[in-house]
């Protein structure tokens, strides 16, 4: 093992140790993309006489038969935060009312998180923190929410259990991901 690569372990450790002890109890991933249909899909091309074929792929190169766009659409990370940034405001106030942001920081969703694939197709996984007795309404909340401020988009709201979601959103911290893609941490506000 080099030393770099002694670095970046150390530092992809360092995350999800970070993401571990932030002790979350909700994980989201929002996709600026449909996850079913657009980016992955199989696409196979059907002849009149009934044989078929793989559709060349077009952008990344993958599997033959495996349609790949390098990007469905554009999404720049100021973009992602001015989302982020709204949903928070608004999950905030349902949550805890008008007046959230004088509310005790314990009582309002915390958050972490790391923006993926950037170029191709942005997504972001995050961890949550809230009491316990506002986890269902979060989740009730957060589909809707997320669908007014992006049509298109999809989100995945889960709970957590042990750190298996901290490992899933740190994993390309530990060199999942494409070389150069920079580690896109994000957050919400510091709390009272």
């Amino acid at each position: 093992m080099s030393i770099v690569d002694l670095q970046l372990s150390r530092r992809a450790a360092a995350w999800e140790n970070f993401f571990t002890n932030f002790g979350a109890n909700v994980a989201m991933s929002i996709a600026y993309n449909p996850v079913s249909g657009g980016t992955a899909s199989i696409c196979i091309r059907e002849t009149p006489s009934g044989k078929r074929f793989p559709i060349p792929t077009s952008g990344v190169p993958d599997t033959p038969g495996q349609h790949r766009l390098p990007s469905v659409r554009t999404i720049s990370l100021d973009r992602i935060r001015s989302d982020l940034d709204w949903f928070d405001y608004r999950i905030g106030r349902a949550l805890c009312g008008t007046r959230f942001t004088n509310a005790p920081g314990e009582l309002r969703p915390a958050w972490v998180g790391f923006v993926e694939n950037l170029e191709t197709n942005a997504h972001v996984h995050l961890l949550f923190r809230m009491p316990d007795d506002v986890v269902d309404e979060f989740t009730e909340l957060a589909f809707p929410l997320w669908d007014q401020r992006c049509k298109s988009a999809s989100i995945r709201v889960k709970l957590v259990w042990g750190n298996g979601w901290a490992h899933y959103a740190t994993k390309d911290q530990w060199g999942m991901a494409l070389e150069g893609d920079p580690g896109l941490f994000v957050c919400n506000r510091s709390r009272k």
